[in-house]
């Protein structure tokens, strides 16, 4: 659910599940930097997308089915508070009791990937991880649960996964935590780096200046004119290539020289004359040794590309979560192991 004014004040003072990942160091949406100044600066509000109002809106469905298939009811609106660490706080989509014990309950509502494995396990994309796990930690639980509705390709599915705790990510992430906040109460930036319509949203103090080595900035200039020129170049290769292609609506090539070893691509340019755009099927009726270099017909506005299926995006799938979180572990540079 959206959070109240009053809840995001809260945030401010505290390190929530949900900010556990970005001060860990392993969220792909946001940087420790971005988020200690989160807590220290005045930042203008994020406008809610329409990805968070529709997870907003599915959210008490998916932690009401969730409550059916385990058959236990819950309470709402719970915050729990490490007992060593009062800024630790935890707001739960849910608590639910099993077995006699309370466990935290997280919905989510998403595009299906093979980050998400088969209900029962603890394969979730690992920022959730990281936040069910901030979750059990605040309530000292020796379990938590993430309910799923995701969508993809092959349509929709329902899981629930169970996070088991473990006394060695407890370590990992309480160090991980705890150094986060350390630096907040300091007023001591993590290293890194922040997007740039983060920044923008950051209140600037009037009549301030900052000052950063020159090479900063030299730098930043040689990679815009890098830019600019490798734009241009790109542009003139394309006016090549579509030249080459002459009134032909496809060309093949060998994704290398070693054209024993590579496979076959095919690309091809909409036609902007009034013709009809590239047909799959009936490209490969009349040339049917091509049929593995086109993998589908979806058109653009000006070409596509068809590329080999790319490597999971973590790899980790089949790893233990200690395995997974092992980044943390990992000393800063110049500090001890």
């Amino acid at each position: 659910m959206a959070l109240t004014e009053a809840q995001v004040a809260e945030r401010k003072n505290a390190l929530g599940s949900s900010d556990c990942a970005a001060a860990c160091g392993v969220s792909p949406f946001t940087t420790p930097l971005q988020l200690y100044h989160d807590k220290v600066s005045e930042v203008a509000p994020l406008n809610e997308s329409l990805a968070m109002r529709i997870g907003n809106q599915f959210e008490r469905g998916i932690l009401d089915m969730a409550c059916e298939d385990l058959g236990v009811t819950g309470r709402t609106n719970v915050v729990r508070v490490h007992k060593h660490h009062k800024w630790w706080r935890s707001r739960l989509d849910r608590q639910i009791e099993i077995d006699g014990v309370d466990a935290p309950l997280e919905a989510k509502f998403g595009q299906d990937s093979e980050e998400w494995g088969p209900t029962g396990s603890d394969q979730v994309p690992l920022q959730y991880v990281c936040q069910v796990y901030h979750q059990m930690l605040a309530m000292d639980a020796p379990r938590g649960y993430l309910a799923a509705l995701l969508a993809g390709s092959f349509g929709k599915r329902f899981e629930i996964y169970e996070i088991p705790r473990r006394k060695d990510l407890d370590e990992l992430i309480t160090n991980g935590c705890v150094e986060f906040w350390d630096r907040v109460e300091r007023r001591d930036p993590p290293p890194g780096t922040m997007p740039a319509d983060f920044v923008k949203r950051i209140k600037k103090t009037a009549g301030s200046v900052v000052a950063v080595p020159g090479t900063l900035i030299r730098e930043w200039d040689r990679l815009k004119e890098i830019e600019k020129e490798a734009k241009k170049a790109a542009k003139d290769q394309e006016e090549v290539v579509l030249g080459a292609m002459g009134d032909a609506e496809a060309v093949c090539y060998y994704h290398t020289d070693e054209e024993d070893r590579v496979e076959l691509r095919v690309r091809w340019h909409r036609d902007e004359s009034g013709g009809k755009r590239f047909n799959k099927e009936e490209f490969l009726k009349a040339h049917p040794e091509m049929k593995q270099a086109v993998a589908d017909n979806s058109p653009e506005s000006r070409r596509r590309m068809w590329r080999d299926k790319t490597a999971q995006k973590w790899g980790l799938e089949e790893q233990p979560l200690v395995e997974k979180l092992s980044v943390l572990a990992q000393p800063a540079e110049g500090g001890e192991a």
